[in-house]
């Protein structure tokens, strides 16, 4: 039953990514995917406190700033 749960989960999740992309285009995608992940470190912090270090604002910055010129340049495009 797990099994099923689980491939059906996935599948579901392959299929909304795949609509994402003929929608709105690969960059779109890999950005929401992108902050997806994002979103889950955030919520980690938040729900299991730790201390933020330079290091972990610093690549958060990266990541952010990463985002940004891939939008930047799709739009010059």
């Amino acid at each position: 039953m797990l099994h099923l749960v689980v491939g059906c989960g996935l599948g579901t999740a392959v299929l909304a990514y795949t609509e994402l992309i003929k929608r709105s285009g690969p960059a779109f995608a890999v950005a929401v995917a992108t902050l997806r992940k994002v979103a889950t470190v955030i919520l980690s912090y938040m729900i299991f406190p730790k201390a933020m270090t330079m290091t972990h604002f610093a690549s958060s910055c990266l990541v952010l700033a990463g985002i940004v010129v891939g939008f930047i340049g799709k739009r010059r495009r």
